[in-house]
């Protein structure tokens, strides 16, 4: 019985001392896009011209719906909702794919990476079948 004791004990404070937490990760490296090294500079210009392009439609059409009388009904304020969230989902992603194209800067603090993380769960399956799993 002693001898079970003394290996219980043993291991307990092997556990303890192998099941410490210490260490915390506090930036990610993201690698980007593999193979394209060579020209991604080339790549990042139509990717920054459509981000351009999807802001400034989206800004547009929340204008005009702002500015024109007449288009204050659900359809349009409806379609309002949709280019503001559009202009948040581009926003949060294009901007670092972005840096990391043009200037090299792979890493993302956890608090950064987290927020994104949530901000695109929030939005919800973009698959229509996990939708439909979901609301079973």
């Amino acid at each position: 019985a002693d001898a079970e004791n003394k290996t219980s004990h043993d291991m307990g404070t092997t556990l303890h001392a192998t099941n410490s937490s210490e260490f915390q990760v506090s930036e990610f490296i993201l690698l980007g896009f593999p193979g394209i090294h060579e020209w991604q500079h080339w790549f990042s210009l139509p990717m920054a011209l459509l981000y351009l392009v999807a802001l400034g439609a989206n800004l547009l059409i929340l204008i005009t719906i702002y500015h024109e009388p007449s288009l204050h009904q659900p359809m349009y304020q409806f379609l309002g909702i949709l280019a503001a969230v559009d202009i948040g989902l581009a926003s949060t992603s294009m901007p670092k794919i972005l840096a990391i194209l043009w200037f090299d800067a792979k890493a993302i603090s956890l608090p950064d990476f987290l927020d994104e993380a949530q901000y695109k769960d929030s939005q919800g399956p973009i698959n229509p079948k996990e939708r439909n799993n979901t609301e079973s």
